[in-house]
């Protein structure tokens, strides 16, 4: 291939992405080709084809540090680290796109003990098993607006499978990888595809919100990751209360992200939360409560005898509102 832009371009194209909208203004085409010249101008003060072709070569890194951070930071444990290790040692080895100037810094990993940072970010990273500890973590973040990393990322995923279902063999990466046939080739994209997957994981346990389970002493709750994320989906709170999506957010003010804050939900569950006081039965924990309906239907109670066991303290119950309960069903019978 000549010039990589130019072949990018015409690649786009041909999957029916268009140059232009109806008002005749430039549109997906030229705003990939726009958000990767101006991701070269970050890192190296270039947007040539000299850089493309460095981007090319160090998609993996570079994609993947987008997945990894598409808003605000992530906080690494040892144990993620650890799971993303080759990653991680694919950023030191990049160094001439990781270790850029403080005032030119786009990509930035940190080293921190007990919430003090610790030292600058990527030379220790070749040492993670000795230099981490329980009470360490590493920070990731990309610095630049939610935004722009959001449009950055999308313009390097589009790049990436251009240079995947194409072939393309940047210089560096054909001496450095012994690219000698087609096979070889064909055999390094589909390790990248590999190593991306794991980092798609990886990424979703590390921020996703799951609902701790609860039983007749405590109820369920949202629980949050290491990475402290505060904002759960309003279609995740509909399934955890039972509730449609107008009341959930009649109820729970939402954030600037479209979600609702997972303590605001919290809060509430606690606050209506009434434990079974005169049970002794031992029971295992479960995510999902039932409503009334359910259990009329699946067990065969009367709600008049709900209501009698709720008022006798038998039942563990969340009062959603006065015409509304979620009750622990593994106490009923």
């Amino acid at each position: 291939m000549g010039d990589i832009k130019a072949d990018f371009k015409q690649w786009l194209i041909e999957k029916g992405l268009s140059t232009t909208t109806k008002a005749g203004k430039q549109s997906t085409v030229y705003e990939y080709i726009r958000h990767l010249n101006l991701l070269c101008k970050k890192i190296f003060n270039s947007d040539t084809a000299s850089e493309w072709e460095i981007i090319a070569e160090n998609i993996y890194p570079i994609l993947g540090f987008h997945m990894l951070c598409p808003r605000e930071v992530m906080h690494l444990t040892e144990d993620d680290a650890q799971q993303l290790r080759f990653f991680l040692d694919s950023c030191y080895s990049a160094t001439d796109i990781f270790q850029s100037s403080p005032k030119q810094e786009y990509f930035a990993i940190e080293l921190y003990h007990d919430k003090s940072e610790i030292t600058d970010h990527l030379n220790l990273i070749s040492m993670i098993d000795k230099n981490l500890s329980e009470d360490d973590w590493l920070v990731l973040k990309i610095n630049a607006p939610d935004s722009e990393k959001s449009k950055n990322r999308a313009a390097l995923n589009s790049f990436y499978k251009f240079l995947s279902e194409t072939e393309f063999v940047p210089n560096g990466v054909a001496s450095s990888k012994h690219l000698k046939n087609k096979r070889d080739v064909r055999k390094y994209y589909d390790g990248i595809a590999k190593d991306l997957r794991q980092i798609a994981d990886i990424q979703n346990n590390i921020t996703k919100i799951y609902i701790a389970p609860g039983n007749i002493l405590r109820p369920p709750l949202f629980a949050a990751s290491y990475t402290g994320d505060n904002e759960v989906r309003v279609d995740k709170v509909c399934e955890l209360l039972s509730l449609e999506r107008h009341a959930v957010k009649r109820m729970f003010p939402k954030t600037s992200c479209g979600k609702v804050s997972k303590d605001d939900v919290n809060d509430f569950i606690k606050n209506n939360f009434h434990p079974a006081q005169n049970t002794s039965v031992s029971v295992p924990d479960e995510t999902h409560w039932w409503t009334v309906e359910k259990l009329v239907k699946n067990k065969g109670i009367h709600p008049k005898k709900l209501q009698r066991l709720r008022y006798d303290g038998k039942l563990a119950y969340i009062k959603i509102s006065s015409q509304k309960y979620l009750y622990y069903p593994h106490n009923i019978s």
